[in-house]
């Protein structure tokens, strides 16, 4: 326990001891002092004065005030030398005040000794403020009892038959009981900050644990976030390797990149642990065997021709006869009238009513129409649609003969090809690849 922490009522029992103590030596000292200046007078007296027979034998001489006047020179001298007692009392009394409150006041003198403002920062700023305040009160009230002591002392000093050394000590023992008051005061109102201190100590130690605690387990979360995000990213790209496959696979049968596609997948599974990926694994094996052991087959003759056809439909001859006219081969034998009637038949335009004329603009736009005709049943036989290969391909043979000359050797060989590629379009088996992707969409459900 420390000199601060002591309480005020025994440093005040022990500073009255001392005092006491004090004064009864004074008072000793007085007395053999007073003792010593009595037997010096006698000896120095008048031989008459010193005979006790000759004072006995002249009664008309009033004796000397001898006592009266001792008296008051012993409270004289005792004031006298009651003087540095005093102020040494008082700088005892000082000094240990000052060395109790030295460890409250000590730590205000050290500069940055502030604590880092945390969760409680404005406790602690209100706290070190009602020190300061209570700092300043003590020092003030001490300054104020400082200034008392020196008027009692220039008072004392000043008139020597001022009041008396009991006085004095009544005085500085009442002021001693302010000092240990305001002491205790001050050791109580610093026991309850310091006790407040601590209360907010331990109450932001144990909130700075649950601020760890939450931290701790935001970052497991946060690595398991991470985890899971990169898995799905996985995932997402392997379905877009196996869509890919599938996608080049129908559109032109093309093997080898849907096996390519395919391995990639299957190398960026391996990063894949764990037992719920082992569905995935096994589907995606299976359906690359499927991929491996299919051979498609050659459709590349029938697009070209289909092609090459829809780029020669510019050179086929339209058909300009009109319904129910007959043509006349050159060099025929035909009278006079008949080369009259044609003509005049030549001069006027007859058009049929169930059937409509093309002109040059409806014939280019039914040209238009077959080329479009042909390259749709190119694409389907690519997409692997036999069915609709084959419509789109009876269409453009049908327009093909309404529109333009039958008889002329252009139109007539592409017809009949196009009637050739028609009987011969067979549907294409692909193998099914969708296990796999199914697996992955289960996954990525499972992780939302």
């Amino acid at each position: 326990m420390t000199e601060p922490e002591k309480p005020a009522s025994k440093r005040g029992k022990k500073r009255d001891d001392a005092r006491e103590s004090a004064r009864d030596e004074i008072r000793d000292d007085d007395d053999g002092r007073d003792n010593g200046r009595n037997t010096g007078e006698d000896a120095l007296d008048d031989p008459q004065e010193s005979s006790p027979q000759d004072r006995s034998d002249d009664p008309g001489e009033p004796e000397p005030p001898v006592a009266e006047n001792d008296a008051g020179s012993v409270a004289v001298g005792r004031r006298a030398r009651s003087g540095p007692l005093v102020w040494l009392t008082m700088l005892v009394a000082l000094v240990a005040l000052g060395l109790a409150s030295y460890p409250f006041w000590a730590h205000w003198l050290q500069p940055g000794a502030a604590e880092p403002a945390g969760p409680s920062a404005s406790e602690f700023e209100r706290l070190a403020g009602r020190v300061d305040t209570i700092r300043q009160d003590s020092a003030a009230e001490i300054a104020t009892m400082r200034e008392q002591l020196e008027e009692l002392s220039s008072a004392f000093e000043a008139d020597a038959q001022g009041p008396a050394a009991g006085d004095l000590a009544d005085r500085i023992d009442q002021l001693s009981v302010r000092l240990e008051r305001l002491q205790g005061e001050r050791n109580t109102a610093i026991g309850g900050l310091r006790t407040r201190l601590e209360d907010l100590e331990s109450e932001v130690g144990r909130r700075l644990e649950q601020f760890e605690l939450r931290l701790s387990n935001v970052g497991s979360n946060l690595d398991r976030a991470d985890r899971d995000l990169a898995t799905r990213l996985l995932l997402m790209e392997v379905d877009s390797l196996f869509a890919i496959a599938q996608n080049h696979l129908m559109a032109g049968g093309d093997a080898g990149v849907a096996l390519q596609a395919w391995e990639r997948a299957m190398s960026r599974m391996a990063a894949l642990d764990g037992v719920e990926f082992e569905g995935l694994k096994e589907a995606a094996r299976r359906e690359f065997s499927q991929l491996q052991a299919y051979s498609p087959p050659d459709l590349s003759l029938q697009m070209d021709r289909l092609f090459e056809m829809a780029d020669s439909v510019a050179e086929w001859p339209a058909n300009t006869i009109q319904p129910g006219s007959r043509s006349v081969e050159p060099g025929s034998d035909e009278g006079w009238r008949a080369r009259l009637g044609r003509v005049v038949g030549g001069l006027v335009r007859v058009e049929s009513v169930d059937r409509e004329f093309l002109g040059p603009d409806e014939v280019d736009m039914a040209r238009e129409r077959v080329r479009g005709m042909l390259q749709t049943a190119a694409l389907a036989i690519a997409r692997s649609r036999p069915e609709l290969a084959r419509k789109v391909i009876g269409q453009a043979v049908d327009a093909a003969k309404s529109v333009f000359d039958s008889d002329a050797a252009s139109v007539a060989e592409a017809v009949g090809r196009l009637e050739e590629i028609a009987a011969n379009v067979g549907r294409v088996e692909l193998p099914e690849l969708g296990d796999s992707r199914a697996e992955i969409s289960r996954l990525l459900g499972g992780m939302r």
